[in-house]
């Protein structure tokens, strides 16, 4: 999958909190970078494994955290982007089945050695997925 950032018109970042939060005190989306970087300059090659960093910030409530997704959609469908998940309080990653909102096609463990999950779309590479926590911020590292 070749994705340009000039091409890749919507990207969303959500998340899950479980409990009635104010919204000053709600999960906030921070960035998103690519082997990196802010921004792609060039297209991302479909023959190399490429990593994908989501950044959140819950101030004082990563403890409500339940749920991460980054989705990468063009022209705002984001039914049919590419949709990634990471349980908070079960530390399993998630692809989810092409066009379908709720249907996983495989789950896995960061770190857990040898495990690709997979669907239409993209490989994730569990093994090399990582995840860094704090009392405030997450990151989740997707390897594709």
């Amino acid at each position: 999958m070749e994705l340009k950032l000039a091409t890749l018109l919507a990207l969303a970042l959500l998340t899950v909190a479980v409990g009635r939060c104010p919204a000053a005190s709600a999960p906030r989306n921070v960035a998103v970078t690519f082997n990196g970087e802010t921004e792609v300059a060039v297209a991302l090659a479909a023959d190399t494994w490429h990593t994908v960093s989501a950044s959140y910030r819950y101030p004082g409530g990563m403890g409500l955290l339940t749920n991460t997704y980054l989705v990468f959609a063009r022209t705002g469908d984001l039914l049919h982007g590419l949709d990634l998940g990471y349980n908070v309080a079960t530390n399993e990653l998630a692809i989810v089945k092409h066009g379908f909102w709720n249907a996983t096609v495989g789950t896995g463990r960061p770190g857990e050695v040898g495990k690709i999950i997979e669907n239409d779309q993209a490989y994730l590479d569990c093994e090399h997925t990582t995840i860094q926590k704090t009392a405030d911020d997450l990151i989740v590292g997707y390897r594709l």
